[in-house]
């Protein structure tokens, strides 16, 4: 047997172009959906790949009813949904990987534009795409203007609040080996997996694509383990971030609306305020409300 020594490199190796991941448990009718559109966006050069958490619904009927698109099904218990995105990643053969969550919604030419942009920048390890999130009958739209050079500095995770959402996520398969897999300890685990890209030396961009349409229903994880969610957004900060962009960022935080705590807040962040004039440091500050939204395609 004669070795392929054209096929040297580890993109070289993978025969697919993307490879599609959903995860899933007890969402038989959401994944129904999202299996649906994915007869439009998965392509014949693509992969689809499914791992059920041992659903107790109709979820293998579903499977069932899609097998023909369907390239690998796994159905077994796991401890989380990381827990399954993990084996997704180890079964996966595309240069490119992207998660699709089971009860959201992808615009196809979208996402033809933003494996485009991810192909032909190889320079790129992680584009992160914008798109819209629905809480309570409320959207906002995740987006961020030209100027903002995004990925520069990890603080930009939490200084720019909404790209570092999965659901916008579109990652180079080789940069893996690099950044690792999702860490199951994290309730927040995509913003985690960008933070660790950037310390890391991945490179992180924001991509002007109008990707998807998140709405944040009650059995979402931000809905049923809020105050999870924003207790382990504050573990990343003081893990990642220096110490006084942490400190400013959690007193800032939303989370924080005692009136006591209120008041030490306040005199907080006029001391951190004066501390971070004195020292030319810039602080933690939620996007910037954009009135105007360009989907060029241009990366950040």
């Amino acid at each position: 047997m004669c070795m392929d020594t054209s096929k040297t490199t580890f993109e070289s190796q993978s025969s697919k172009r993307v490879s599609f991941t959903i995860q899933t448990k007890n969402h038989a009718e959401y994944l129904d959906q999202i299996l649906n559109l994915c007869r439009t966006l998965v392509k014949p050069e693509d992969e689809l790949i499914v791992i059920d958490g041992a659903s107790s619904d109709n979820t293998k009927e579903i499977v069932q009813k899609y097998q023909d698109i369907i390239d690998i099904f796994i159905s077994e218990p796991d401890k989380d949904g990381n827990h399954a995105q993990n084996k997704a990643l180890l079964l996966a053969r595309g240069k490119l990987v992207k998660q699709l969550g089971d009860d959201d919604v992808f615009h196809p030419e979208a996402m033809e534009r933003a494996i485009a942009v991810l192909l032909a920048h190889p320079e790129i390890d992680v584009l992160l795409c914008g798109g819209t999130k629905e809480f309570n009958g409320r959207v906002r739209t995740v987006y961020l203007p030209a100027s903002v050079n995004y990925g520069k500095s990890i603080e930009d995770v939490f200084r720019y609040l909404g790209p570092a959402s999965g659901t916008g996520h579109l990652w180079r398969r080789s940069a893996l080996a690099r950044i690792g897999l999702f860490t199951l300890d994290h309730i927040n685990a995509d913003a985690e997996f960008v933070l660790r890209a950037i310390k890391r030396g991945a490179t992180v961009k924001f991509c002007r694509i109008n990707l998807y349409a998140h709405k944040i229903y009650g059995h979402s994880v931000t809905s049923m383990h809020r105050r999870e969610h924003i207790l382990d957004s504050y573990r990343l900060v003081w893990e990642y971030c220096s110490l006084l962009f942490a400190v400013s960022y959690i007193f800032r935080s939303e989370y924080y609306e005692h009136p006591i705590m209120r008041n030490i807040r306040h005199a907080a962040l006029r001391l951190f305020r004066r501390i971070r004039m004195a020292f030319g440091i810039a602080h933690a500050q939620k996007s910037k409300q954009v009135k105007e939204y360009r989907w060029d395609g241009g990366i950040n």
